[in-house]
């Protein structure tokens, strides 16, 4: 009977390691000096390793770099991001700054987000006789647009005007947040 209860007691500790390991690989983690914002409130600071909260906005202070199964995200400083990691596909929001990312065979599908509620899904289409990993980069750049480029690979969008395939050093435009109004429309109204 005691060998049993030290056999269970075994059984036990070895299935609670085994699933709190599966539970640190399934999610996202960051490493840098990161302020996290919830609610428009700085809620805490993360230095060094820590998992992310996938309901916060993050600022990098400094470099950062945001790490998921399949996912690799380098942001500079300012750069301003929302994460969150699903059964589908691995979903980005950059509302500031520039990030670069490498994505692996592990991730299929991409959600690309920007501050304004513009999105796309992309792709990932890996070359597997060389098991190269897709080598990218986002930026919201100074007029509000939002630039989704590959590095290296390829990945394919779906649009508002229909899929988009995306090589090597080719972009995307992804969503402008400022459109100037015509001003000499108002002019011509009043005839």
């Amino acid at each position: 009977m005691k060998k049993k209860a030290i056999s269970t007691a075994i059984m036990a500790t070895i299935l609670t390691a085994g699933i709190a390991s599966t539970q640190a690989v399934a999610g996202i983690l960051a490493e840098g000096d990161i302020s996290v914002y919830k609610g428009g409130t700085l809620s805490d600071t993360m230095t060094g390793q820590n998992p992310v909260d996938e309901e916060a906005l993050l600022v990098c202070n400094d470099k950062c770099m945001i790490k998921a199964t399949g996912v690799s995200l380098v942001g500079v400083t300012g750069t301003e991001l929302s994460v969150k990691n699903d059964q589908e596909q691995f979903n980005l929001l950059l509302k500031k700054g520039q990030l670069d990312f490498i994505l692996s065979g592990a991730i299929g599908k991409m959600g690309f987000y920007t501050a304004d509620g513009q999105y796309t899904n992309a792709d990932i289409i890996f070359n597997a006789s060389m098991s190269t990993p897709v080598r990218g980069y986002m930026h919201v750049t100074a007029d509000g647009s939002t630039k989704i480029g590959v590095y290296e690979g390829r990945m394919v969008f779906d649009t508002v005007e229909g899929v988009k395939t995306v090589d090597s050093n080719n972009y995307i435009l992804l969503a402008q947040a400022n459109v100037t109004e015509n001003e000499d429309d108002d002019d011509n109204e009043g005839g």
